[in-house]
């Protein structure tokens, strides 16, 4: 009888603990940091070079090639697929829907795929078009590798996700605060 117990709660163990890890956010669809430029090219044949700039986040895309490309997710909601390529390896993927989106949602989804969050903060601005205020909410995900940060304007229903490369941010970030010293000498 213990011995049936033991393995009745060592299989629960194993059950839960199967259930309850997250992933990794360092993919969209078929693209996955730290793909080679080579190797993207030739399964993209669509890919055209494009930019990268996002308001109200900190990650860099500095010097770095841009490639994009549109998809449709499993749901149906089509986005464009900006990857940027640092020393030719995928290190930025930056997803923007192209029609409205719930932020819930997509958050609710996103912490259910990667767990609980980093960090939050929200941005104010003004809509240039009719001099409206809006509030960008900036959510992160900061894991050993990478970086995921989810960008999300209720009022305009856009959302963005942007995976990065965490050492190779880090990189950037020094060189930049490297140069910025270079200012004040």
């Amino acid at each position: 009888m213990k011995r049936l117990t033991m393995i009745f709660f060592l299989a629960v163990g194993l059950f839960q603990f199967g259930f309850s890890q997250t992933s990794t956010p360092n993919s969209f669809l078929d693209f996955k940091l730290g793909t080679k430029l080579t190797d993207f090219l030739t399964n993209n044949t669509d890919a055209k070079e494009g930019s990268f700039w996002v308001l109200h986040t900190d990650i860099s895309a500095k010097g770095m090639t841009v490639y994009t490309v549109h998809r449709t997710t499993s749901s149906g909601d089509k986005v464009q697929i900006d990857c940027c390529f640092y020393n030719d390896i995928l290190s930025i993927i930056s997803v923007e829907y192209s029609g409205w989106q719930s932020g819930k949602d997509l958050l609710d989804a996103l912490k259910s795929k990667y767990g609980a969050y980093t960090s939050y903060d929200a941005y104010e601005w003004k809509d240039f078009m009719n001099g409206q205020y809006r509030t960008t909410e900036t959510v992160y995900w900061k894991k050993t590798t990478c970086i995921l940060n989810f960008l999300y304007t209720k009022e305009l229903g856009l959302a963005e996700l942007v995976f990065a490369d965490k050492t190779v941010q880090q990189k950037l970030e020094a060189e930049k605060q490297n140069s910025n010293s270079k200012k004040i000498e």
